[in-house]
């Protein structure tokens, strides 16, 4: 697996401590699916952008960053996260992580409450207990870091979560994060071919993912750790969503996702994106994602994340072939983030009804 940059590893080794082995108990243990269920919530965040496909948002709410530092106090998240719903975003993200962003699962909970939006949890995970805790808070999706795990690693934790009815999204950055979208079986005979061309040396070897796999207790609920749920791990958010925005009930009825996949094929993969941002240099290049799009799961949806500060951004990706775009930086710190996001969605927004 390719070096994981310095931000990542001091990330997820807090997150590691934040979570410590044994901390899932019976809530993280679950079926796998190669294909998400029909009725799974996580089909609802799926819809949302394939109805609004080439135009919608998913507007963030995240607390603080390593960049922005820490943003507790300067605004209401989850008034924010209504104005987002009334001004036209297709979706929410929410930044849990607590340590760096300085977000939780308890405040996912909250704003996809408030704003009646399928949300997606960003977190760094590093244990299957994460993908529960999202679950119970809520949330349709969830973020998987490509650049975090190997392929094998990526693949079972996509499986996890859609046994559990989240959609995996899966975040790459760069070619090595692309080949991890290959089918199981490629990654193994790759790996069988490694091992023949370099007998005893053990170069052949994959290095250990970052964010390895933490067991699951037998038996138990623990403590809560920082950054999970106030509820018990099994308690599901019950809270009744708002009522859709005038916008939403002017498109109609969310259209059925188009990508299917039928028999017995490998799984496809229903939600990738592209981090606009060197996590190595936190340097932003949309032309860089845009020259990146085509090489993408054809049968994906495709969200470019981070960096987009304009409409004339938003239209730049969505020529090169993007379906939603995840916005975090340049909402968050607006005054008026209803205005923002309407310039962001500028003549986007007359397409959403037709997409």
């Amino acid at each position: 697996m390719a070096e994981v940059p310095d931000i990542l590893r001091r990330i997820c080794e807090q997150r590691r401590r934040r979570v410590p082995p044994g901390h899932g108990g019976a809530a993280a243990r679950g079926p796998t699916a190669a294909r998400l269920p029909a009725d799974a919530p996580g089909r609802r965040f799926l819809d949302e952008i394939a109805a609004r496909r080439g135009g919608a948002v998913i507007a963030e709410i995240k607390m603080g960053s390593p960049k922005l530092g820490d943003l507790r106090g300067r605004f209401d998240p989850v008034a924010r996260a209504a104005a987002y719903a009334d001004a036209g975003a297709a979706c929410l993200s929410v930044v849990v992580e607590p340590d760096h962003f300085h977000g939780g699962y308890d405040l996912l909970a909250e704003c996809a409450a408030a704003s009646g939006l399928p949300a997606v949890a960003k977190d760094f995970v590093v244990s299957d207990v994460q993908l529960a805790w999202a679950r119970d808070a809520g949330a349709c999706a969830v973020l998987l870091i490509a650049a975090l795990h190997d392929a094998a690693e990526l693949h079972r934790l996509a499986g996890l979560a859609r046994g559990l009815g989240l959609v995996p999204l899966i975040e790459t950055h760069d070619g090595a994060d692309f080949e991890k979208l290959a089918p199981p079986a490629t990654h193994a005979q790759a790996a069988a071919a490694g091992s023949r061309d370099r007998p005893g040396d053990g170069m052949g070897q994959r290095p250990a993912p970052l964010a390895t796999r933490v067991q699951p207790a037998a038996t138990g609920a623990p403590a809560r750790a920082a950054g999970a749920p106030v509820a018990a791990p099994n308690t599901v958010n019950t809270a009744a969503p708002m009522a859709p925005t005038a916008q939403a009930r002017a498109a109609g009825p969310a259209r059925q996702h188009p990508v299917s996949v039928g028999g017995d094929e490998p799984p496809e993969w229903e939600l990738v994106g592209i981090n606009n941002r060197d996590l190595r240099t936190f340097e932003v290049d949309l032309e860089r994602s845009a020259d990146l799009v085509g090489r993408l799961p054809t049968s994906a949806l495709k969200v470019a994340e981070s960096g987009i500060r304009s409409g004339a951004d938003v239209a730049r990706l969505r020529e090169a072939g993007f379906d939603a775009f995840l916005i975090g930086e340049r909402l968050v710190l607006s005054g008026d983030p209803a205005a923002a996001l309407a310039e962001l969605l500028g003549e986007t927004a007359l397409q959403t009804g037709d997409a």
